[in-house]
């Protein structure tokens, strides 16, 4: 049976019980988690995939509301809108919401809502993927959305890291260990304590050294000693030897 994932983001949390109830009468629908606070939802998603978040637009307890976190978020992801005023609802459409909920809603309309959702996840392919993988960071003024395909290498600096895109560089607070575990481990590599590097982005390499393409740029990064076995051994099948 097809699973949908889904998403909350309501500050109220009667609200929120209600939506609940309804799901849980949908057998093919799976609630993942549920958040008062949009800024926890976005921190969630760094790492988790849904298919559909219901979300509030006006959440006047939070720092952000449901049009932030569709502006951050961007078309990345699949928005039932859920508030009391209708007036909003443009505004989330302009984000190709799949549809909108006008609070109080009927389990008849919610049901409505849900068969956009199921024909949407059906059309797509079972391995089809997005382009549009990413993580979030927070940052002084808000939250960036940094595509994984365009992190070239991450770089520690004490308690912080840099993530360093085609042409840009992001300052967070991370550990590198905790950035490697929130990375997909066949595209980003540690090769040594003080750097992860995008695989795609190699130029050329060494036993000693590795060349990193960034942007119209290029970066020297070191291969620590106690992760040349590993790099080597993930090349060494797709290096081309004569017969």
């Amino acid at each position: 049976m097809m699973n949908i994932k889904c998403l909350i983001i309501d500050d109220e949390e009667p609200t929120i019980q209600h939506l609940i109830k309804y799901i849980n009468k949908v057998p093919y629908l799976k609630l993942e988690k549920y958040f008062l606070d949009p800024a926890d939802a976005i921190e969630y998603l760094s790492s988790n995939v849904v298919d559909i978040i219901f979300i509030d637009i006006e959440m006047p307890n939070s720092e952000l509301d449901g049009i932030d976190f569709i502006k951050i978020m961007g078309n990345s992801q699949n928005y039932i809108l859920t508030t009391s005023h209708p007036k909003y609802a443009l505004d989330g459409f302009d984000y190709s919401a799949i549809d909108f909920l006008h609070k109080p809603y009927s389990y008849d309309r919610f049901l409505e809502a849900v068969k956009k959702i199921k024909d949407l996840v059906s059309r797509k392919k079972p391995n089809e993927t997005t382009e549009d993988e990413y993580i979030i960071i927070k940052v002084e003024k808000g939250y960036n959305k940094i595509l994984l395909n365009e992190i070239s290498y991450i770089s520690s600096e004490k308690n912080y890291i840099n993530i360093y895109s085609n042409d840009e560089c992001f300052k967070a607070l991370f550990t590198m260990q905790s950035i490697e575990e929130k990375l997909p481990s066949h595209t980003f590599m540690r090769v040594h304590k003080s750097f992860i590097i995008n695989l795609n982005k190699i130029k050329t390499f060494n036993i000693d050294d590795i060349i990193i393409k960034k942007g119209m740029s290029e970066k020297h990064i070191p291969l620590g000693d106690i992760y040349k076995k590993k790099f080597m051994e993930y090349f060494d099948s797709k290096i081309l030897k004569s017969s």
